[in-house]
């Protein structure tokens, strides 16, 4: 004999099977990502973006903001420019982003790079 949605639903529930579902699932998320906390830093000054950094704002213009080394790195960094002119972003030494040495961030933009291990990659 056939069970009805509304039966199979009640009988799920009263079994306890999806609360449990719940719990591992959140136990594994919880386990397998860890949160870090990154910091916001805002400068008026050329910068070089530090490993604890993750977004940076900018806010005068011509300032040079330099990543990290991209072999160092399995994060992200968000880049904000609220001055009133352009803003340029530096691979570290001959490392590059999106195969440029440099990207200019415009007013009010921003961007955020990831490393592939080697290089940057805008995401």
């Amino acid at each position: 004999m056939p069970v009805s949605p509304n039966a199979l639903t009640r009988i799920v529930q009263e079994s306890g099977v999806m609360e449990r579902a719940f719990q591992i699932r959140t136990q594994l998320v919880t386990e397998a990502i860890p949160i870090q906390v990154k910091a916001v830093t805002s400068t008026s000054v050329s910068y070089t973006i530090l490993p604890t950094d993750w977004l940076v704002i900018a806010d005068t213009a011509a300032v040079t903001l330099t990543l990290p080394p991209a072999a160092d790195q399995t994060q992200v960094f968000v880049i904000k420019n609220t001055s009133v002119g352009n803003i340029t972003l530096d691979g570290d030494g001959s490392e590059t982003i999106d195969g440029a040495a440099t990207k200019v961030i415009a007013t009010t933009n921003s961007l955020t790079v990831a490393s592939d291990g080697s290089n940057w990659v805008i995401i």
